[in-house]
């Protein structure tokens, strides 16, 4: 057990990313997500298009394809969170840069102009993961402040299990990685599955959510099939924690960069989930 979550914490631990709490003047907080990202990545392209190609695209390293930003509401509503990932973290002068271009261009058919105000750093990994407080056999809940679109097979998984929610943590951690997962990694992760089904767990009913945005691209909203769920763990999570603990910025499941997949811990309260 021990073995197995020294690897958990150590993938956790591995990954570095940067919290941002940004104010814009008029505040945003009823803009769609999609649309500023849309507005801010053109800036961006712009501005510096090999930065959009590492940061956007997710073009920074030969096997990758991970876009290394995830833009989403702050949990009051009134502002926004922009978490830069790894390699994105060294270009955040010039993110911030593409944001002011983009509200001097502006946003929605009349081009409503915005500014770039306060930016507050709430939050830095590892070493905010390094500090927490929680402990592998606390009781916990994970549940998700944003819908999660979790697949198998091409199929949303309506009801996640354990097993799905501890794969989409592994994947989307290991997608960070800047070597792809040895062969003791992968058979360390089929333990982590393993202990899955021997780790005592409750579950919320999962209610079935849709997400809309617009398509610049198609020219039309599109829409997405997710999930509102959480699972709680009375008996504490084991060594799948660091990795949930990890999702509360780095998100799980498809659209993260949209928000989508926000997982969050808490503690466990048996009045709450059954």
């Amino acid at each position: 057990m021990d073995s197995v979550w020294n690897l958990t914490e150590s993938l956790a631990l591995d990954v570095h990313w940067r919290a941002w709490r940004l104010g814009f003047e008029p505040p945003l907080g009823e803009v769609n997500i999609s649309t500023l990202r849309g507005i801010w990545g053109a800036a961006l392209h712009d501005l510096a298009p090999g930065i959009y190609d590492i940061v956007f695209e997710g073009r920074w390293a030969e096997d990758k394809k991970n876009p290394l930003y995830i833009i989403r509401p702050s949990l009051d509503g009134r502002d926004l969170e922009c978490i830069f990932i790894g390699r994105a973290t060294e270009y955040e002068e010039v993110l911030f840069a593409a944001w002011n271009l983009a509200g001097t261009r502006g946003y929605g058919k009349t081009r409503i102009p915005f500014s770039l105000g306060a930016q507050e750093l709430i939050a830095e990994g590892p070493d905010f993961l390094k500090g927490n407080s929680w402990r592998e056999n606390n009781p916990v809940v994970l549940f998700f402040a944003q819908p999660v679109r979790l697949m198998r097979g091409g199929q949303l998984i309506a009801a996640p299990s354990v097993r799905d929610v501890a794969l989409a943590a592994m994947r989307r951690v290991w997608n960070f990685q800047t070597k792809s997962p040895s062969l003791a990694q992968r058979d360390a992760s089929r333990l982590i599955l393993d202990l899955c089904d021997s780790t005592p767990t409750l579950y919320d009913a999962s209610r079935p959510m849709r997400y809309v945005r617009y398509s610049a691209r198609q020219k039309a909203e599109v829409e997405y099939r997710c999930v509102s769920s959480a699972l709680a763990f009375p008996e504490g999570a084991g060594p799948l924690l660091p990795l949930f603990d990890a999702c509360q910025w780095l998100h799980m499941g498809k659209n993260t960069i949209l928000g989508l997949g926000q997982a969050l811990l808490d503690d466990f309260d048996e009045n709450e989930i059954s």
